[in-house]
């Protein structure tokens, strides 16, 4: 089932559009499990890192975006060439 659109601005295109919210694919924070401090502070330096804009987002505890159906597909491909890269 496809949710219901809101209407809003694009915070991608800045555009007045239909918007979903973004459901990453990965997460990086999930898959870490327990640690100790001192593991968790590398994680999350690397997270910072390597510019993974997705778990960043859940680190600064802001919601992940909303975005029109154009944006929402370029997200997943930007998304989908940076889990390539970094091989997760």
């Amino acid at each position: 089932m496809t949710p219901e659109p809101t209407e809003g601005t694009c915070e991608r295109c800045k555009q007045p559009r239909p918007l979903f919210a973004y459901k990453p694919e990965h997460d990086c924070i999930d898959v870490a499990g327990l640690m100790r401090l001192t593991e968790a502070a590398e994680w999350i330096d690397n997270i910072r890192d390597t510019d993974d804009r997705w778990c960043e987002r859940q680190l600064d505890h802001k919601p992940q975006p909303k975005l029109c159906i154009r944006c929402h597909d370029k997200e997943r491909e930007d998304e989908e060439q940076y889990i390539k890269e970094n091989q997760l």
